[in-house]
Protein backbone atom coordinates (compact mmCIF):
# COMPACT_ATOMS: atom_id res chain seq x y z
CA UNK A 1 0.00 0.00 0.00
CA UNK A 2 1.12 3.55 -0.68
CA UNK A 3 2.10 5.55 2.41
CA UNK A 4 1.15 9.25 2.21
CA UNK A 5 3.45 11.36 4.36
CA UNK A 6 2.07 14.69 5.57
CA UNK A 7 4.87 16.84 7.04
CA UNK A 8 3.31 19.04 9.73
CA UNK A 9 6.17 19.75 12.14
CA UNK A 10 6.75 23.36 11.04
CA UNK A 11 6.00 26.47 13.06
CA UNK A 12 3.57 28.20 10.69
CA UNK A 13 5.34 31.55 11.07
CA UNK A 14 4.22 32.64 7.60
CA UNK A 15 0.59 32.65 8.75
CA UNK A 16 1.25 33.53 12.42
CA UNK A 17 -0.08 30.14 13.50
CA UNK A 18 -0.54 29.19 17.14
CA UNK A 19 2.55 27.37 18.49
CA UNK A 20 0.68 24.36 19.87
CA UNK A 21 -1.93 24.01 17.10
CA UNK A 22 0.02 24.98 13.98
CA UNK A 23 -1.34 26.14 10.65
CA UNK A 24 -2.70 22.67 9.93
CA UNK A 25 -5.70 23.34 12.20
CA UNK A 26 -6.49 26.71 10.64
CA UNK A 27 -9.81 26.65 8.82
CA UNK A 28 -9.66 26.01 5.10
CA UNK A 29 -12.14 28.56 3.65
CA UNK A 30 -12.78 26.21 0.75
CA UNK A 31 -14.05 23.34 2.91
CA UNK A 32 -14.72 24.79 6.37
CA UNK A 33 -12.50 22.02 7.80
CA UNK A 34 -8.98 22.10 9.28
CA UNK A 35 -6.42 22.84 6.60
CA UNK A 36 -4.77 19.38 6.86
CA UNK A 37 -8.07 17.55 6.34
CA UNK A 38 -8.00 17.86 2.53
CA UNK A 39 -4.77 15.86 2.24
CA UNK A 40 -6.00 13.22 4.69
CA UNK A 41 -9.23 12.78 2.76
CA UNK A 42 -7.45 12.59 -0.62
CA UNK A 43 -5.22 9.84 0.76
CA UNK A 44 -8.23 7.94 2.11
CA UNK A 45 -10.18 8.21 -1.14
CA UNK A 46 -7.13 6.92 -3.02
CA UNK A 47 -7.00 4.00 -0.53
CA UNK A 48 -3.55 5.11 0.65
CA UNK A 49 -2.26 5.11 4.21
CA UNK A 50 -1.77 8.63 5.71
CA UNK A 51 0.90 9.45 8.28
CA UNK A 52 1.06 12.92 9.84
CA UNK A 53 4.54 13.97 10.99
CA UNK A 54 4.20 16.51 13.78
CA UNK A 55 6.30 17.88 16.66
CA UNK A 56 5.83 16.84 20.25
CA UNK A 57 5.06 20.44 21.21
CA UNK A 58 2.22 20.67 18.69
CA UNK A 59 -0.24 19.28 21.20
CA UNK A 60 -3.38 20.68 19.57
CA UNK A 61 -2.67 19.02 16.22
CA UNK A 62 -1.51 15.81 17.89
CA UNK A 63 -4.72 15.59 19.92
CA UNK A 64 -6.87 16.17 16.83
CA UNK A 65 -5.06 13.41 14.91
CA UNK A 66 -5.56 11.05 17.86
CA UNK A 67 -9.25 11.96 17.96
CA UNK A 68 -9.58 11.10 14.27
CA UNK A 69 -7.52 7.93 14.57
CA UNK A 70 -4.88 9.22 12.12
CA UNK A 71 -1.36 7.85 12.73
CA UNK A 72 0.83 10.73 13.94
CA UNK A 73 4.60 10.59 14.41
CA UNK A 74 5.81 13.17 16.93
CA UNK A 75 9.39 14.36 16.38
CA UNK A 76 11.65 16.49 18.55
CA UNK A 77 11.80 20.18 17.74
CA UNK A 78 15.60 20.23 18.08
CA UNK A 79 15.94 17.80 15.14
CA UNK A 80 14.28 20.16 12.66
CA UNK A 81 16.40 22.48 10.53
CA UNK A 82 14.86 22.29 7.04
CA UNK A 83 11.47 20.88 5.98
CA UNK A 84 13.01 17.71 4.40
CA UNK A 85 14.29 16.76 7.87
CA UNK A 86 10.67 16.03 8.79
CA UNK A 87 10.48 13.33 6.11
CA UNK A 88 13.88 11.85 6.93
CA UNK A 89 12.86 11.50 10.59
CA UNK A 90 9.92 9.36 9.51
CA UNK A 91 12.13 6.86 7.62
CA UNK A 92 11.35 3.89 9.87
CA UNK A 93 7.67 4.29 8.91
CA UNK A 94 8.19 4.35 5.13
CA UNK A 95 6.69 1.66 2.94
CA UNK A 96 8.28 0.54 -0.30
CA UNK A 97 6.12 3.16 -2.09
CA UNK A 98 5.57 6.59 -0.50
CA UNK A 99 4.15 9.97 -1.43
CA UNK A 100 4.87 13.26 0.31
CA UNK A 101 2.05 15.82 0.22
CA UNK A 102 2.41 19.24 1.85
CA UNK A 103 -0.79 19.85 3.87
CA UNK A 104 -1.30 23.38 2.52
CA UNK A 105 -1.05 22.53 -1.19
CA UNK A 106 -3.96 21.86 -3.51
CA UNK A 107 -4.30 20.48 -7.04
CA UNK A 108 -7.22 19.05 -9.05
CA UNK A 109 -8.23 15.38 -9.15
CA UNK A 110 -5.75 14.66 -6.38
CA UNK A 111 -7.05 11.19 -5.61
CA UNK A 112 -6.51 10.15 -9.24
CA UNK A 113 -2.97 11.54 -9.31
CA UNK A 114 -2.17 9.78 -6.03
CA UNK A 115 -3.20 6.47 -7.62
CA UNK A 116 -1.16 7.33 -10.72
CA UNK A 117 1.95 8.00 -8.63
CA UNK A 118 1.51 4.61 -6.97
CA UNK A 119 1.37 2.91 -10.40
CA UNK A 120 4.45 4.81 -11.65
CA UNK A 121 6.40 3.75 -8.55
CA UNK A 122 6.27 0.15 -9.78
CA UNK A 123 8.89 1.09 -12.38
CA UNK A 124 10.36 4.42 -11.14
CA UNK A 125 12.33 5.23 -8.00
CA UNK A 126 11.06 8.80 -7.83
CA UNK A 127 7.89 10.36 -9.27
CA UNK A 128 7.32 14.10 -9.15
CA UNK A 129 3.98 15.81 -9.71
CA UNK A 130 4.95 19.05 -11.41
CA UNK A 131 3.87 22.23 -13.16
CA UNK A 132 6.08 24.27 -15.52
CA UNK A 133 8.10 27.01 -13.82
CA UNK A 134 7.25 29.49 -16.62
CA UNK A 135 7.66 33.04 -15.27
CA UNK A 136 7.63 32.16 -11.58
CA UNK A 137 10.56 32.69 -9.25
CA UNK A 138 12.50 29.40 -8.99
CA UNK A 139 14.05 30.45 -5.66
CA UNK A 140 10.68 29.91 -3.97
CA UNK A 141 10.22 26.27 -5.01
CA UNK A 142 11.78 22.83 -5.27
CA UNK A 143 12.80 22.44 -8.92
CA UNK A 144 13.29 19.45 -11.24
CA UNK A 145 15.09 19.51 -14.61
CA UNK A 146 13.69 16.57 -16.55
CA UNK A 147 16.41 16.67 -19.23
CA UNK A 148 19.24 16.12 -16.75
CA UNK A 149 17.37 14.62 -13.73
CA UNK A 150 18.95 17.30 -11.53
CA UNK A 151 16.96 18.53 -8.53
CA UNK A 152 17.30 21.60 -6.30
CA UNK A 153 15.45 23.17 -3.39
CA UNK A 154 15.03 26.91 -4.07
CA UNK A 155 17.84 27.39 -6.60
CA UNK A 156 19.27 30.87 -7.20
CA UNK A 157 21.10 29.88 -10.40
CA UNK A 158 21.33 27.17 -13.05
CA UNK A 159 17.61 27.15 -13.81
CA UNK A 160 16.67 26.32 -17.41
CA UNK A 161 13.45 27.40 -19.12
CA UNK A 162 12.24 23.78 -19.12
CA UNK A 163 12.38 23.61 -15.30
CA UNK A 164 9.45 22.12 -13.42
CA UNK A 165 8.10 23.11 -10.00
CA UNK A 166 7.80 20.04 -7.77
CA UNK A 167 4.32 19.89 -6.24
CA UNK A 168 4.39 16.44 -4.62
CA UNK A 169 7.01 13.71 -4.34
CA UNK A 170 6.56 9.98 -4.77
CA UNK A 171 9.54 7.81 -3.87
CA UNK A 172 10.64 4.28 -3.16
CA UNK A 173 12.18 3.75 0.25
CA UNK A 174 15.59 2.76 -1.18
CA UNK A 175 16.23 6.29 -2.52
CA UNK A 176 14.22 8.37 -0.05
CA UNK A 177 17.05 9.35 2.30
CA UNK A 178 19.34 10.45 -0.55
CA UNK A 179 16.50 12.44 -2.12
CA UNK A 180 15.51 14.35 1.00
CA UNK A 181 19.08 14.88 2.18
CA UNK A 182 19.70 16.53 -1.19
CA UNK A 183 16.60 18.70 -0.84
CA UNK A 184 17.73 19.80 2.63
CA UNK A 185 20.73 21.60 1.06
CA UNK A 186 18.98 24.71 -0.15
CA UNK A 187 20.32 26.14 -3.41
CA UNK A 188 22.50 23.10 -4.25
CA UNK A 189 21.72 21.05 -7.36
CA UNK A 190 22.01 17.28 -6.98
CA UNK A 191 21.18 14.02 -8.71
CA UNK A 192 20.51 10.48 -7.51
CA UNK A 193 22.86 8.09 -9.35
CA UNK A 194 21.15 5.09 -11.00
CA UNK A 195 17.70 6.25 -9.88
CA UNK A 196 14.86 6.21 -12.40
CA UNK A 197 12.91 9.47 -12.14
CA UNK A 198 9.54 10.25 -13.74
CA UNK A 199 7.40 13.36 -13.64
CA UNK A 200 3.71 13.88 -14.22
CA UNK A 201 2.49 17.36 -15.13
CA UNK A 202 -0.71 18.41 -13.39
CA UNK A 203 -3.05 21.18 -14.64
CA UNK A 204 -2.47 23.56 -11.72
CA UNK A 205 -1.17 23.71 -8.20
CA UNK A 206 -1.65 26.18 -5.35
CA UNK A 207 0.03 26.70 -1.99
CA UNK A 208 -2.92 28.21 -0.15
CA UNK A 209 -0.78 29.76 2.64
CA UNK A 210 2.05 31.23 0.53
CA UNK A 211 0.66 34.77 0.79
CA UNK A 212 0.56 34.64 4.60
CA UNK A 213 -3.18 33.97 4.66
CA UNK A 214 -5.23 30.84 4.03
CA UNK A 215 -6.61 31.49 0.56
CA UNK A 216 -9.46 30.21 -1.52
CA UNK A 217 -8.77 28.37 -4.74
CA UNK A 218 -10.78 27.19 -7.72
Amino acid sequence: MLKVLLPAAGFGTRVNADYVNGKELLTDPNTGLPLIQWSIEMARIAKADPLVISRRTKVGLNAEMERQGIPCLKVEESALKEWPDTIILSEQHWERKNLMLLPDTRFPDAQDYIRLVERFLKHSDVVFLTIPLAEQDASKFAIYDYMTDWICEKPSEGVESRAQIICAIGFNNAVGRKLFEGLSKRGEWFSIPKATISHIQIPWFKDITRSGNVEQYS
